[in-house]
């Protein structure tokens, strides 16, 4: 009997971690096809998690994806991996966002993609259509190549070369991995990474990294707002920025 809760446990997960990371739609004949289970097996696991909530399944497609209940799993999981660092730069990018009456976001890396950790919503308010806990791809991300510019240049070659098929959202939107590896060292240079409407047509934004006690890029502090008044503000954006990454960089580095 033991053996064979363990089995249901295993096959439960499995279905689970199908969905991630883009939590596409899938019927049950397609899951039961992609993880080898029985049709009558994924259906019955299907209808348990969907109680449960960890499922959810549209009434029209009958096809399913990740329920409430899995978004609150996951919310809390990276609460607990990013809420040192939210809390200790939450007052810093308010005071920045009051500052220049701009957005200000904080993305922290988890290895693959960064995350939206804490959004300080400006006065003059843009388009940005992402919020806490939305993950952002590594090459439309003006915080994940503040990031990656000053980890190893090896680990980050890898991580950029793990991907064949970076997400292209606009014209400018940097999908060739050499072409990204190549902006890391023009990007350590300046200290700061730029975004000029790579992710949404008409927002520019600037990044800048945020280092721990170990001295390792772990997140980055980014101000968003329309291109033109990004372009025409740049000086005064980028010394408050940095001045602002420094804040928090320091506060990590007391432990």
């Amino acid at each position: 009997m033991a053996k064979q809760n363990l089995n249901s446990i295993e096959k439960a997960l499995h279905i689970l971690m199908a969905f991630p990371p883009e939590n596409d739609t899938m019927g049950t004949v397609e899951i039961s096809k992609k993880l080898g289970l029985h049709k009558a097996t994924a259906s019955r696991i299907l209808l348990v998690l969907t109680q449960k909530g960890l499922l959810r399944q549209d009434p029209e497609t009958k096809k399913f994806s990740l329920g409430s209940a899995a978004l609150d799993i996951g919310r809390a999981v990276l609460d607990s991996i990013s809420g040192d660092i939210a809390s200790i730069a939450r007052y810093h990018i308010d005071q920045l966002r009051d500052e220049l009456g701009e957005t200000v976001v904080l993305e922290q890396f988890m290895v693959e993609r960064t995350v939206v950790t804490h959004v300080a919503e400006g006065l003059h308010r843009v388009r940005f259509a992402r919020g806490v806990g939305d993950h952002l791809p590594i090459n439309a991300s003006v915080g994940a190549k503040a990031i990656l510019a000053f980890l190893d240049p090896e680990v980050a070659h890898d991580l950029i070369f793990a991907h064949d098929d970076f997400e292209n959202l606009t014209p400018n939107t940097i999908i060739d991995p050499n072409r990204l590896f190549d902006q890391l060292g023009d990007i350590r240079k300046k200290g700061y990474a730029t975004d000029h409407e790579e992710t949404e047509y008409g927002i520019s934004a600037v990044g800048v990294p945020v280092f721990n006690y170990e001295d390792l890029p772990v997140a980055a502090v980014v101000v968003v707002g329309m291109t033109e008044k990004i372009n025409l503000e740049m000086e005064i954006i980028l010394e408050r920025l940095l001045k602002t990454a420094r804040k928090i960089s320091f506060s990590l580095m007391q432990g």
